[in-house]
């Protein structure tokens, strides 16, 4: 039975990192994600500021499930990958020592299936493919798993680019609401990633009169159908935490609020 365990996503509350952790707690929520470039020095983080933040973690009994390192670009982009790559490595090291499980980002643009096998036996890959496999064999040595983050690409784009990967080198961060504003079937994309989803954030939208008019909104109070995507959920095994952020930037805390009794009530 698929069991509903929320968690939050600490930068949507936009406080400072203590008050953030403490609000978390104030929640009854024991488990974060935290955004890397906007709510820490990732740069400048050395083994001293890792025990600290492990600290605070430890002292309020909150643990990091999930870093989130968004590269203003993807890994489809060549100008400048080199360095996207090279900080994302970083992002993975910090993660593992903060003893999370995942790296999540947007990748990019999927990439079309190879055209014929020979190109594929030729190694003939799209960019993206080839900065994919980098990080997945950095992140094993890591233990930490890169996932991608699912909303403007549908299930079956996502499958295309899992399928030129190593199988389970690359997880799926679930985000229905934003699957919705692109018009995109978030059961749908359960049933076709699968046992990739590692990662859900528990987000919500309206479908408005067409695209146009969709809109990420508080949880609970859109179109999202929850009954069929947990259905679907259960039916790969899904055994991971449910993430909330707030809607929008006038009531965070009061956003997250709602998500989380929602969350507790289904």
């Amino acid at each position: 039975m698929l069991r509903i365990r929320p968690a939050l996503d600490l930068a949507s509350l936009q406080l400072d990192w203590l008050p953030a952790l403490d609000t978390a707690r104030r929640l009854g929520v024991d488990t974060v994600e935290i955004d890397l470039r906007r709510q820490l020095p990732w740069r400048e983080l050395g083994q001293t500021a890792i025990r600290e933040i492990l600290k605070q973690l430890s002292d309020r009994k909150v643990r990091v499930s999930v870093v989130r390192f968004r590269t203003k670009k993807g890994y489809d982009e060549a100008q400048d990958l080199d360095r996207r790559i090279e900080g994302t490595k970083t992002a993975m090291g910090i993660a593992a020592a903060l003893r999370a499980s995942f790296l999540t980002n947007r990748l990019g643009r999927c990439p079309a299936p190879p055209q014929t096998a020979a190109s594929e036996a030729q190694n003939q890959n799209p960019l993206i493919v080839e900065a994919l496999r980098d990080l997945i064999r950095h992140a094993e040595r890591q233990g930490v798993l890169l996932t991608a983050e699912l909303g403007e690409d549908s299930g079956s784009d996502l499958q295309t680019l899992l399928n030129q990967l190593p199988d389970g080198g690359l997880g799926v961060d679930l985000d229905p609401g934003l699957l919705t504003v692109f018009g995109h079937s978030p059961r749908h994309a359960v049933q076709t990633v699968g046992r990739a989803v590692m990662v859900v954030h528990a987000t919500d939208a309206t479908l408005g009169g067409g695209a146009a008019n969709r809109q990420i909104v508080p949880l609970g109070s859109g179109d999202v159908d929850y009954s069929e995507i947990l259905g679907a959920l259960e039916q790969t095994g899904y055994s991971g935490h449910f993430f909330v952020r707030a809607a929008g930037k006038s009531r965070p805390i009061a956003d997250v609020q709602q998500a989380v009794e929602y969350l507790r009530r289904i």
